[in-house]
């Protein structure tokens, strides 16, 4: 598989009330709740488990990381869950400093023994998480997950105190701030998790809305499956006082036609995807509406490999070259994709 940078087709409604007939969007505006069309049911909230765009979308409002993403610089890092942070000289060690006003929307506080569990829940082999991988970073994190290490203390993450998390690594990463803003590195609440289940149960209701505790901007107040999924301010958040929402309603509708009209019926601000024949119709009718951003991801045909012929990796390698990759972009998904060549 090669990556390709995709351009995503992104239609924004203006956060702004109108002065003529009052819509509905209109009316969620005055109320500062923001509607999302957000493609399908999530398949769950908990940030351990999940793989997908529709869930990170909710999860990154709910749970916050070390570190969270600059809003106009895309190489930079703001302060999430940590204060502050630093690195030795050859970036193997790093050590943040955790925000000493930090809580749990039920308001406990959010200490080092959270990120501690986190990080051996997602690691351990028991709980089989998918993407227990972006963690190998940390040193001797892998030997735990495959089970060839069995003393999770050996795992170079340590609690200096309360408030200091110390990371060890494998090799200098100088970008790790950058990876503490994947779901994967988010604390979970080691509380609330225990009081529905052990460490390696999947699965369980702590993410049920009567019981989820997160740490970001906004807490779950809504799961209604196949209807939506609604998360409201969080008055326990470090930084409650630059959050402007007072809620988010995620949508989970599974045809793009008919989130499209609902947001050109102003039924929503926001949505995503745009079936291919309507993109340049947006971008020509629609300019102010309409963004195209870049997303690093690929899209890839899966080809039946069991016949007696493909096990020739020539005759792989010529059905590769054999498809003509601009031409899909220019007539079939028409968003501006570069082709991934080989």
């Amino acid at each position: 598989m090669r990556l390709a940078f995709i351009l995503t087709p992104v239609l924004l409604m203006p956060f702004l009330s109108s002065c003529d007939k009052e819509s509905p969007i209109d009316k969620y505006t005055e109320q500062k709740i923001l509607i999302v069309g957000n493609s399908n049911e999530p398949a769950g909230l908990d940030p351990q488990i999940v793989t997908g765009v529709i869930e990170s979308n909710i999860i990154t409002s709910l749970f916050e990381g070390l570190c969270v993403q600059h809003p106009s610089d895309s190489g930079g890092s703001l302060p999430g869950a940590a204060a502050s942070w630093e690195a030795n000289e050859d970036f193997t060690e790093w050590t943040f400093h955790l925000q000493k006003e930090g809580k749990w929307s039920d308001g406990m506080p959010i200490t080092t023994a959270d990120f501690l569990f986190a990080y051996e829940r997602i690691l351990h082999p028991d709980f089989a998480a998918k993407y227990s991988s972006m963690l190998f970073y940390i040193k001797n994190g892998e030997k735990f997950n495959k089970g060839e290490l069995k003393d999770f203390s050996q795992v170079g993450v340590k609690a200096v105190d309360d408030y200091t998390l110390k990371i060890y690594l494998r090799a200098p990463i100088p970008f790790l701030p950058h990876l503490t803003k994947h779901y994967t590195w988010y604390p979970v609440p080691k509380h609330t998790v225990l009081a529905h289940g052990t460490m390696t149960e999947r699965n369980t209701y702590w993410t049920a809305p009567e019981s989820m505790v997160s740490n970001g901007p906004f807490k779950l107040e809504t799961w209604k499956f196949n209807d939506r999924i609604e998360v409201i301010r969080n008055p326990h958040y470090w930084d409650a006082d630059v959050v402007k929402l007072n809620a988010i309603r995620y949508l989970p509708i599974g045809n793009k036609y008919t989130e499209a009209r609902m947001f050109f019926n102003d039924q929503m601000h926001v949505t995503e995807r745009l079936a291919p024949e309507m993109i340049e119709y947006c971008r020509e009718r629609y300019p102010e509406e309409f963004r195209q951003e870049v997303y690093l991801g690929c899209d890839f045909i899966r080809f039946n490999m069991t016949l007696e012929k493909f096990k020739d990796v020539r005759v792989r390698k010529a059905l590769s070259l054999a498809i003509d990759r601009q031409l899909i972009i220019d007539k079939v998904t028409k968003g501006g994709e570069e082709p991934a060549c080989p």
